[in-house]
C-alpha cells in the first residue's frame, strides 16, 4: 500500500502539469493578404528559433488554398513565447520559395511584423504570444524585379 502512494502522486503532479499547459495554449489568427486567387497554395511557417528561420524547421506550419485576396490561417495551441511568421504563395506547387539566379524571390512572399524588402533577422519579425488568443496581418510582397517582369 505504502508504494502505491508513493507512485500515484507522480502521476497526478504529471496529469496536472499537463492540463495546466493546454489550459494556457493559445491560438494565432493569422490574415495573409494581396494573394493571388487561385495561384498554387500558400505556406505558413511559425519559428520559435533564430536559427531556423525563415528557412528551417518550423515550430508550427500550414497550407492553406489561395482562394481569395485575403486568406486566413489558424495556428493553434501555442505556447506564451517569441516567434516570427515567414509565407509565400508557392505558385508551382513545389513546396519552396523559387528564386533567380540571383536569389530574389519569384514567388510573393512576407513576415511577420516587417514590411522590409527581402528576408529579416528573427528579432526584427519577432513578436509575442501570451496565454491570449491573438491576430496578426501578413501582406504579400513581390521583390521588384520580378514586379517589373510581371508588369
Amino acid at each position: 500500500m505504502e508504494i502505491m502512494k508513493k507512485q500515484t502522486i507522480p502521476i497526478g503532479l504529471g496529469l496536472a502539469a499537463l492540463l495546466t499547459n493546454s489550459l494556457y495554449a493559445a491560438d494565432l489568427e493569422v490574415s495573409i493578404q494581396g494573394v493571388t486567387v487561385n495561384d498554387g497554395a500558400l505556406r505558413v511557417g511559425l519559428f520559435a528559433q533564430a536559427a531556423e528561420f525563415p528557412r528551417g524547421t518550423p515550430v508550427q506550419g500550414i497550407d492553406l488554398t489561395a482562394d481569395s485576396e485575403t486568406v486566413t490561417a489558424k495556428l493553434t495551441g501555442l505556447a506564451a513565447g517569441r516567434y516570427a511568421l515567414a509565407v509565400f504563395q508557392d505558385k508551382n506547387n513545389n513546396q519552396k520559395l523559387d528564386t533567380n539566379f540571383f536569389g530574389i524571390p519569384k514567388e510573393a512572399y512576407g513576415f511577420s511584423n516587417t514590411d522590409k524588402a527581402g528576408s529579416p533577422e528573427f528579432d526584427q519579425a519577432a513578436f509575442e504570444i501570451t496565454d491570449e488568443d491573438s491576430v496578426i496581418a501578413i501582406q504579400l510582397r513581390w521583390a521588384i524585379a520580378t514586379k517589373i517582369r510581371n508588369t
